[in-house]
């Protein structure tokens, strides 16, 4: 700059206001202090150290930043690599699970029966605890009930209580059974019914058999839910599996007690009176299959008592 004036003479403090301005922030603040303590030729000098050292500082950063980015890359790339892996072994366990799942269908041997009363396909399921019977094969939609089945994949399948049922399965005799209304696709007989008639792959009473109708679906093979958890009620109910099954029937009793209801005077007597031919039938059929099923039993007494009917959500009548 002194070259450039020449002879011309300028103010210094004018000088060091250009010259500041020339400068970078960072030189500015640090020469700023010192600005009115040194003349514009040591301001010079002292700027040209400063960008001295800044210089070498920059340089040195560098290396040290390229380090760095070099270390983050190699995480960066252990990191991508696991990930690689972990998504390889899921690819394989699913690839595996569908194999599973695939050879589990072709060795599928469910199949299916059809009862001439009701004109149905019912699938025969040694899997399945219970008896199924479609809510969908109902004219009218029942409410749920507290009762919840446990399907092979462990989802829930949802109930809405009890239907019974004769079937004609052509094996020379009627069976007469109570199904659980629930939300699958199909009627299924289940071990429960299996175990109660002695069926398996032919009838061990009459000795017959019939021709099934091969079964190609995945199958839920519904089982009773019981849940898990530590309440002490749940504890209760899986020490005594039984109470949460529906109705053993014929079974031999396993205890003695017995119970004696005193009462006074006559039982109640009441005037009989005719049924509708509907809910006729319906008593009819419900008592002849209680006594079948073995819950009822013929009586001697020659006291009665009204039976009351009462319209069940399922469109029937329960005496």
């Amino acid at each position: 700059m002194n070259e450039l004036l020449g002879d011309q003479q300028i103010k210094e403090s004018y000088l060091k206001d250009v010259f500041f301005t020339k400068l970078s922030y960072k030189t500015q603040t640090l020469l700023s202090a010192v600005k009115n303590q040194n003349s514009f030729q040591q301001l010079a000098e002292l700027a040209d150290d400063i960008l001295e050292l800044s210089s070498r500082e920059s340089v040195n950063a560098f290396p040290s930043i390229s380090t760095e980015i070099q270390a983050l890359k190699e995480i960066y790339e252990k990191q991508f690599e696991l990930l690689t892996k972990k998504i390889e072994s899921l690819q394989l366990e699913r690839d595996s699970r569908s194999t599973k799942r695939n050879d589990a269908r072709r060795r599928n041997r469910v199949f299916f029966v059809f009862d001439t009363n009701s004109k149905e396909r019912f699938l025969v399921d040694t899997r399945a605890a219970s008896s199924i019977w479609p809510v969908k094969r109902l004219k009218e939609k029942p409410k749920p009930v507290y009762l919840t089945l446990l399907a092979v994949n462990q989802s829930e399948i949802r109930t809405c209580g009890e239907i019974s049922l004769t079937m004609n399965l052509n094996l020379g005799r009627q069976y007469k059974w109570i199904f659980i209304v629930a939300d699958l696709l199909y009627p299924i007989l289940g071990a429960d019914f299996l175990a109660h008639y002695h069926l398996m792959l032919l009838d061990t009473e009459t000795s017959l058999k019939i021709q099934g109708m091969r079964c190609t679906k995945a199958t839920v093979s519904p089982l009773y839910f019981m849940a898990s958890s530590e309440n002490h009620y749940h504890r209760m109910l899986k020490n005594y599996p039984k109470i949460t099954k529906p109705l053993a029937l014929n079974t031999k009793c396993m205890h003695s007690v017995t119970h004696h209801i005193i009462t006074q005077g006559p039982p109640s007597f009441s005037k009989p009176r005719r049924l509708s031919s509907e809910k006729l039938k319906v008593a009819k059929a419900e008592f002849n299959h209680m006594l079948d099923l073995g819950i009822i039993r013929p009586s001697s007494s020659s006291w009665s008592t009204t039976l009351v009917m009462v319209k069940k959500n399922l469109i029937d009548w329960r005496p």
